[in-house]
């Protein structure tokens, strides 16, 4: 049998192996390296499959930031356009119902000193034109901040109404009704005078214009 090759270090002397010594060693190497090269490769995939994944979720919040940022500003730009159809509708109506409440406003000032005269029927038929405003309920809850009083102005125009109306069936006045016509028509005085300004509020947007 051949003796077998040794190989020797030429930097550690002495040092020698064999060729079968040799190969196992170098397979072994081989093996280590290629393992730690296959490690590697996996760790640079890891590491960009990562910063893929980081950078995709940045783009996509960015993206769901931009579009929320989109709908807040449509949403805002609804709602302005809501508020300004409703501020114009409510001006629209406050110019309609103005000269109602200024009607209603002018037998106020009459009646709440008892100037209504010894027949409620010719008293009925001379102001009731002037109640229009009674017909006005479903249109003040589209007045804004005047709804309120508007409403309360309404309610005491129907009351008024009707019963003026009783005592213009008998034609007579019984018991403390002039009483009532001047209680509640002084009552109602400064609700509708308060009624005047909001409404002129509405169209003029001015609380401290005088209204005409």
């Amino acid at each position: 049998m051949a003796d077998p090759v040794n190989y020797c270090s030429w930097l550690v002397k002495g040092f020698c192996i064999t060729q079968s010594e040799w190969a196992a060693w170098t397979q072994a190497g081989f093996t280590v390296g290629t393992f730690a090269f296959a490690m590697w490769r996996q760790k640079v995939f890891n590491d960009r499959a990562a910063y893929e994944k980081k950078v995709a979720a940045q783009e996509l919040l960015q993206e769901k930031q931009a579009h929320l940022s989109d709908q807040k500003a449509a949403e805002a730009e609804r709602r302005a356009d809501i508020s300004r159809s409703q501020a114009l509708r409510a001006r629209a109506l406050a110019i309609a119902i103005r000269s109602e409440l200024t009607a209603f406003a002018s037998v106020v000032n009459v009646l709440h000193n008892g100037e209504h005269g010894r027949s409620p029927r010719a008293l009925l038929d001379r102001i009731k034109d002037h109640f229009a405003i009674r017909h006005r309920a479903l249109d003040s809850l589209e007045l804004l901040n005047a709804t309120d009083i508007v409403l309360t102005v309404v309610e005491r125009a129907e009351r008024a109404y009707l019963f003026l109306e009783a005592c213009a069936l008998r034609d007579s006045y019984i018991n403390d009704d002039e009483q009532w016509i001047r209680d509640h028509f002084g009552v109602s005085r400064p609700i509708v005078d308060f009624a005047l300004v909001e409404i002129q509020t509405l169209i003029t947007g001015n609380r401290n214009e005088k209204r005409s």
